[in-house]
């Protein structure tokens, strides 16, 4: 199912879902997640109009249906016809203006998984456990990571960013190579692709969550800096946690994650981490990344949170700046 956000009650049950932004559809209907369309087909997949409705906008040349468009191999739809076409959007989360899903390149994120694996921490009685307890720097390929846990305190939970400008730039090209400016544009105003920047990459590691956090990761930026949050493990077959809970004005909401699909957010959307045991590690690539155009104010605001982070980052401008002074 495209809907992973279900409403919570107060006593955690599982409540009826509520409307989602990605689509909006009874038996008999659907809507566009990205321009509201509406498809009533008579004795027809409405789904599937919605495909069709979907693909046609993006051929035309809408750059935000043509990032909802999953294109079809050409066999497959040959062999499955027009009602298997599959569409998906990247849209604010209900309620909440400043959030929004993307759809990334698996593939890429598979050979992410693969090296961060290679270069995380094991357990020494446990050979595919990652070892959420390493404080000390990691070392790969010649890059050189840092491991930063933050100080409430209430999960396992470890940052793995750049200690050094080469292993940075690692992460420069993994924002470069998912496309996340290209594909986030269509979703943050009128400004163009090349007017955001990566100002920060990480792994995020994490099992237990003993307690939910909720904070906000940027306030005061004029929603002009956002935190970009992807899983590297299917996370399907796992216990229901570590997933995202975000609060809005229609209540407490559960963001299920997905390895291919990415969300982000950004001022004043108030977040956790699911809490229990997720049975095993898991690992998620996440960025900060911001708009060119950002003012000092604004900048001031969101580096303060990135610094809590990781010991080097870039401001707007492309500045590589350090919080540790190892780090130089």
């Amino acid at each position: 199912s495209l809907d992973r956000i279900q409403g919570l009650g107060r006593s955690g049950s599982t409540a009826a879902p509520p409307p989602t932004a990605m689509v909006a559809a009874a038996a008999e209907r659907a809507e566009c997640a990205v321009c509201g369309f509406v498809s009533r087909p008579r004795g027809a997949d409405p789904q599937a109009s919605m495909a069709r409705h979907v693909a046609d906008r993006a051929r035309a040349g809408c750059a935000a249906h043509g990032v909802a468009w999953v294109r079809p191999q050409a066999k497959r739809r040959r062999a499955a016809g027009p009602a298997q076409l599959r569409w998906r959007a990247s849209r604010p989360i209900p309620r909440h203006r400043n959030v929004a899903r993307l759809a990334l390149d698996a593939a890429v994120l598979a050979c992410v998984r693969a090296e961060f694996e290679a270069m995380a921490p094991r357990k020494k009685d446990d050979r595919e456990g990652l070892d959420l307890s390493a404080r000390s720097d990691l070392f790969a390929a010649g890059r050189r990571f840092a491991v930063v846990q933050p100080a409430w305190g209430k999960s396992d939970i470890r940052w793995v960013s750049a200690r050094d400008k080469s292993t940075l730039a690692y992460f420069s090209g993994l924002f470069s190579e998912l496309r996340i400016a290209e594909l986030a544009a269509p979703f943050l105003g009128a400004d163009p692709a090349a007017s955001w920047v990566m100002l920060a990459g990480y792994f995020v590691a994490r099992q237990l969550v003993r307690k939910a956090h909720f904070h906000t990761d940027f306030s005061g930026t004029a929603a002009k800096a956002f935190t970009l949050m992807t899983p590297l493990h299917d996370m399907a077959a796992l216990p229901d946690s570590c997933n995202l809970l975000c609060k809005t004005p229609g209540g407490l909401r559960r963001y299920r994650y997905v390895v291919g699909e990415a969300v982000i957010f950004g001022d004043d959307f108030v977040h956790a981490t699911e809490p229990g045991d997720a049975g095993q590690p898991v690992a998620f690539l996440s960025f900060t990344f911001g708009s060119k155009k950002m003012t000092s104010e604004e900048w001031q605001c969101a580096e303060y949170y990135i610094a809590q982070q990781c010991p080097i980052y870039r401001d707007p401008a492309g500045k590589i700046k350090y919080e540790d002074a190892v780090a130089r």
